[in-house]
């Protein structure tokens, strides 16, 4: 009996060894992670929802905002090594809501304006060269084209094992007649695992990341300070060999405050979104 649970240990072995050598050499396979050019460009279906909460004279007022759309990006190279990206809105569709009801928002204005970018070859160092004349919704706010941010993923400057980390950051300025918006962010990203995800060999990333938002805009010919901090996570499917980003998944929270100089009052908001783009 001995003889026989000896020999079923060296048979199974015989099976572990090979794979333990082959996670080994998975384990210690480095990706050099780079987005590449696409002629046509390639789109992306994007959904995104809003949950705000307000407090103003001691009343409490939610609302919420529903998003969807198809994005087209361009990514070409440029002078000096780097890339230029372009991204539009081939379609949107944005609802609000409160008690009151919901309000369908008029989005023509919006639809194929391009956002154009240039940055370093791993999405370092973003320059958003006419963030300032992207169109804004006719009820106010910053221009739809920040959710086009979110796809600046900034990519690992060498080649990583799993489980490597990295640091990215940028700055963001937005300046018309209406808006003066400045934003700082910081995230930390993780090369989690390397999986088949959507048909591509796919770097799975995570991350968090934290920002703070500050500026002035008008409301109904009233001037509004207001100043965010927000907080996140993000996952994002890179595929290794298309150099593009296959899907990504973010969801943050938002502590707000509104100065309304002229009525010398101050309301607090909480803003929860979740956003996803997926290839297509």
């Amino acid at each position: 009996m001995y003889k026989y649970y000896l020999s079923v240990i060296i048979i199974s072995l015989c099976f572990i060894n090979p794979f333990c050598e082959e996670i080994q050499a998975f384990q210690e396979r480095t990706i050099d992670l780079r987005y590449k050019t696409a002629g046509a460009g390639h789109k992306y279906i994007w959904s995104n929802s809003q949950e705000t909460e307000m407090e103003m004279m001691g009343n409490k007022i939610s609302g919420s905002m529903l998003n969807n759309g198809e994005i087209l990006r361009v990514i070409k190279h440029s002078q000096g090594g780097k890339l230029s990206h372009e991204l539009s809105f081939t379609s949107l569709s944005s609802q609000t809501g409160s008690e009151l009801g919901q309000t369908f928002i008029d989005t023509r204005s919006i639809v194929n304006k391009s956002l154009k970018v240039i940055s370093g070859e791993k999405g370092d160092n973003p320059v958003y060269t006419n963030f300032s004349d992207m169109p804004m919704f006719e009820e106010g706010g910053v221009p739809p084209a920040i959710a086009f941010i979110e796809l600046m993923i900034e990519l690992p400057k060498d080649a990583l094992h799993i489980n490597g980390k990295w640091k990215s950051g940028q700055e963001i300025e937005f300046n018309n007649s209406d808006v003066t918006l400045r934003s700082t962010g910081t995230a930390d990203f993780t090369l989690a695992s390397i999986q088949n995800y959507r048909g591509y060999e796919c770097a799975k990333i995570t991350g968090t990341f934290t920002s703070n938002e500050e500026g002035t805009m008008t409301a109904q010919g009233m001037s509004v300070d207001f100043e965010t901090e927000r907080k996140g996570e993000v996952t994002v499917f890179f595929a290794i060999e298309k150099g593009i980003i296959v899907e990504l998944l973010s969801n943050s929270e938002a502590d707000m405050n509104l100065d309304l100089t002229g009525m010398n009052l101050s309301v607090p908001m909480t803003i929860t979104s979740q956003s996803k783009f997926v290839l297509y």
